[in-house]
């Protein structure tokens, strides 16, 4: 059948999309993150159902599968900052520290269509410091994926950093 992946000429050559390296004959996996690899994954599964999260190294999180827990507005995710309802998440064991499922699966490292360099997943646990996303504007006390390389100031929250290809056409 052959690929049928196509893009505009404009938005392909945007510069905050491609930095103009040519990376024809260059293997994928000299640029592209495996999830499952030991420098990208989040956590260490420490038993069945009990993970230690990078976000929160000084507790064990614990699965909770229950979908028909009573709604809580204070109860957040600390990833991606939306309200827990009725997802799977993981919880901490010992205080009030709460992750979607997906969220805890998030890798800490990406390589993003919205942006030409590696992102890394950053955790500022201070609950009175919010950072703006640089896609959408949204201003959240949530993770974000940041850019370190270049003298770039680029900020995705997790919301944005999980669609995987641009979506905007201008």
């Amino acid at each position: 059948k052959g690929c049928s992946y196509s893009v505009h000429s404009k938005c392909a050559t945007r510069g905050d999309v491609w930095d103009g390296k040519e990376l024809e004959g260059t293997p994928e996996d000299a640029y592209i993150y495996d999830d499952d690899k030991e420098e990208t994954k989040s956590f260490i599964e420490i038993s069945d159902g009990i993970i230690q999260h990078f976000s929160h190294k000084n507790h064990h999180m614990r699965i909770d599968e229950e979908t028909n827990r009573a709604f809580d507005e204070t109860k957040r995710c600390q990833a991606c900052a939306l309200p827990i309802c009725d997802d799977i998440l993981y919880s901490c064991v010992q205080c009030d520290f709460v992750l979607h499922q997906e969220c805890a699966y998030l890798p800490r490292k990406k390589q993003h269509a919205m942006h030409s360099h590696p992102l890394t997943l950053k955790v500022d646990n201070h609950k009175d410091r919010f950072s703006r996303c640089t896609t959408c504007s949204r201003i959240s006390n949530g993770f974000q994926y940041t850019c370190c390389e270049g003298g770039c100031f680029v900020n995705l929250d997790v919301c944005c950093a999980s669609v995987s290809e641009p979506h905007r056409y201008q």
